[in-house]
């Protein structure tokens, strides 16, 4: 009786290791998909995926660029204006998220380590920026969102 109550409660440990896990991968597949921009949208559209960034960071989030330590964007407001210029300045432009690395570090904090690729596609020019980001993660009323995001120039992309 003693082994199967271990057994159980290491298979439900583990179960929700895995799904706090796959809820932050979720938020930041979300996340890439609703800063995609599509050429063909209208205005409004772009001011209401600005909006719709915002909810996947805490109210006082801070994002700092690694080369100077500055923080470049400080809380919910300031993300979903620098998604508005961004989408104002692009047309088309393509965001994934790739090589994710989630460390649970408890039930309400987690630390994901990715690399975020960047594509433009406009009439003058195409680019392709690539960063790394270091991105703290607290639980808030049970969903995933980000903190704290440090950025830093991949050298190889971008």
């Amino acid at each position: 009786m003693g082994i199967a109550v271990v057994v159980l409660a290491a298979v439900v440990g583990v179960g929700y290791y895995l799904g706090d896990r796959r809820q932050i991968r979720h938020q930041l597949d979300a996340l890439a998909a609703t800063a995609t921009v599509n050429g063909a949208e209208s205005d409004v559209d772009r001011l209401a995926r600005a909006v719709r960034i915002g909810v996947f960071f805490t109210e006082d989030v801070v994002i700092r660029r690694s080369e100077d330590n500055s923080a470049f964007v400080g809380g919910r407001r300031g993300v979903a204006e620098m998604a508005t210029a961004a989408a104002a300045e692009h047309r088309t432009m393509k965001v994934s998220i790739n090589n994710v690395d989630i460390a649970i570090a408890d039930g309400s904090n987690a630390t994901a380590k990715m690399t975020v690729v960047v594509a433009t596609n406009n009439p003058e020019a195409e680019s392709v920026n690539v960063r790394q980001v270091t991105a703290t993660l607290r639980k808030v009323n049970g969903t995933w969102l980000i903190a704290q995001a440090i950025v830093t120039r991949d050298p190889a992309g971008g």
